[in-house]
């Protein structure tokens, strides 16, 4: 009966550059062998400084500023393209845009089968950046008015923008797990301070991209563009445009510079459902004895599948409460944005811009106050691993809700109604209350940060370290799910009596919300105390 470890030893460096070791210690050894002749020479000067960042990144994080510039860019200005421009409810904005998301955090998981099984991460990445870019060119295009005939409520026809949203959920979804794992694999295992700062670094660079973005495209679509109020939709698109295309230009140029890690030729999600197979049939024919089972899946399949499984549904069931995060962090773009269209405002603290600047601003201001200081410092006192951040995280998250709970309480017993007029020329009406400014919104946003940071940072970084190499994309792509998954929860809320304020009063809503983040706390504490990690793992059979 074999032992197998994920403990790593520690090894001279120069052993390692000798003896090609330089990944997980379970992987196939043929895979090991091509990933090695592949990045030889990138490996050996990375061996020659391993203190220093591989020059890929300098590639890999200015591209994903440049297409989180791009997403953000879309999202604060997408709920009132849907309410100005195609004439949508409340709520069946919120739930076209839910249900938007949902699409795009689904997507992950063909991607990363794409990337994990036939096409390495760096093709999968560009072939996918061509959809998505497409995407954002035909919404720039149908975003204009009078280029397709109105309806006949005098609105632009919806097909060609949802058409184009498909394309941008498509691409962006199916790159997000191959962006990160691909950052990671320009590492080499031994390297682990580096990988850390590295994903903080990545980060905030998506939190940069979108903080500029926040003031770019919200202020370019209140312009005056063809001849109504804040009608300059096309334009704002337009700029995401360009940001995309010259991020992916940089990205392919960096291209000399990969590590490549190559597929495994074969579909590996089909591997791993095979073993899974195999591994439930043994366990039930062996009165559910597990190392039976496990032995007798490994005959199989060998050993380092079987490995790469347990590692994978681990992760999977640990992380099943962050559903829950992503289920209200989500929010900000649809109901917390309906709250403050409910505020007075200045001209550069508006609805689109306080929702789209704040969270990013906290990111970038708490993300290396957290790394640097906050940590080090508990860390010294108490064990404060990933999972232990993810629990905390969880409970700022519903302190933000109860914050915005009360806000809206406040807005809801003081409000009076207020008629405007669309980018279309059509009257609208609003329960506003000026007494409140958005200001206010820095509360509950840094809340919600301070969880994202605790949550988000620390999850991207544990499916990344805690799964196997043929796996880490598909892992991604499971993280990434979750948001899918949470954004469609809140997309059939939203789309009931739950969604429709006027029925559900919308602080009733946020009080759910809250109450919904404490039982995902408790539950992630029970998986945080069972959990054992990867390195501190033996297998055997």
């Amino acid at each position: 009966m074999a032992s197998v470890t994920h403990h790593d030893e520690k090894k001279d460096i120069q052993t390692i550059v000798e003896r090609g070791e330089y990944d997980d210690e379970t992987i196939d050894p043929k895979h090991r062998e091509r990933e090695a002749a592949l990045n030889r020479e990138i490996d050996a000067k990375l061996m020659a400084n391993p203190e220093k960042f591989p020059k890929a990144i300098y590639f890999i994080i200015p591209n994903e500023l440049g297409e989180r510039f791009c997403y953000y860019g879309i999202n604060p200005i997408l709920k009132p393209f849907l309410k100005k421009m195609l004439g949508y409810s409340i709520a069946k904005t919120d739930s076209v845009q839910h249900t938007w998301k949902a699409v795009t955090y689904f997507t992950p998981l063909a991607g990363a089968a794409i990337s994990d099984s036939f096409l390495d991460k760096f093709k999968t990445i560009v072939s996918l950046s061509t959809v998505y870019l497409l995407g954002v060119v035909l919404l720039t295009v149908f975003s204009k008015p009078g280029l397709m005939p109105y309806t006949a409520d005098g609105y632009i026809p919806a097909t060609g923008p949802l058409v184009a949203l498909f394309l941008i959920s498509i691409g962006t979804g199916g790159i997000k797990p191959c962006v990160s794992s691909h950052g990671g694999d320009q590492f080499l295992n031994f390297q682990t301070v580096n990988l850390n700062k590295f994903y903080n670094y990545f980060y905030m660079s998506i939190n940069l991209g979108s903080l500029i973005a926040g003031f770019i495209t919200p202020y370019v679509q209140k312009l005056n563009c063809f001849g109504n109020d804040e009608d300059c939709f096309v334009w704002a698109f337009a700029i995401c445009v360009f940001a995309f295309a010259i991020a992916m230009t940089v990205f392919i140029i960096g291209k000399m510079f990969y590590r490549v890690v190559p597929p495994s030729g074969v579909f590996f999600p089909w591997i791993l459902f095979k073993a899974a197979l195999s591994y439930t049939i043994a366990l039930v024919s062996n009165g559910f004895n597990h190392s039976k089972a496990a032995s007798s899946a490994a005959a199989k399949h060998t050993e380092s599948v079987i490995i790469e499984l347990f590692d994978l549904v681990k992760v999977f069931i640990v992380l099943l409460p962050v559903i829950i995060f992503w289920l209200g962090f989500d929010q900000n773009y649809s109901t917390w944005q309906d709250s403050t269209d409910q505020m007075s405002h200045d001209n550069w603290l508006n609805s689109e811009v306080t929702n789209a600047v704040i969270n990013p601003f906290f990111i970038v201001t708490l993300a290396p106050i957290f790394a640097n200081f906050v940590y080090p410092a508990v860390e010294k006192r108490v064990q404060f691993g990933l999972l232990r951040r993810m629990v905390l995280g969880m409970l700022f998250a519903a302190i933000s809700f109860v914050a915005m709970a009360l806000i809206q309480k406040r807005i809801d017993d003081n409000c009076v109604e207020v008629t405007s007029t669309s980018a279309l020329g059509k009257e609208t009406t609003a329960c506003m209350h000026y007494g409140t400014h958005t200001a206010i919104m820095f509360i509950p946003y840094f809340f919600i940060t301070v969880g994202e940071v605790l949550v988000s940072i620390s999850g991207l970084n544990f499916t990344y370290m805690e799964v196997g190499k043929r796996t880490k994309s598909s892992a991604a792509g499971l993280w990434l799910l979750g948001t899918g998954v949470a954004n469609l929860i809140v997309a059939v809320m939203l789309a009931t009596d739950l969604g429709e304020p006027e029925k559900t009063p919308r602080s009733t809503f946020y009080w759910i919300i809250a109450g919904l983040c404490i039982g995902a706390m408790v539950l992630q504490a029970i998986f945080a105390k069972l959990y054992t990690y990867k390195a501190d793992r033996v297998y055997k059979f």
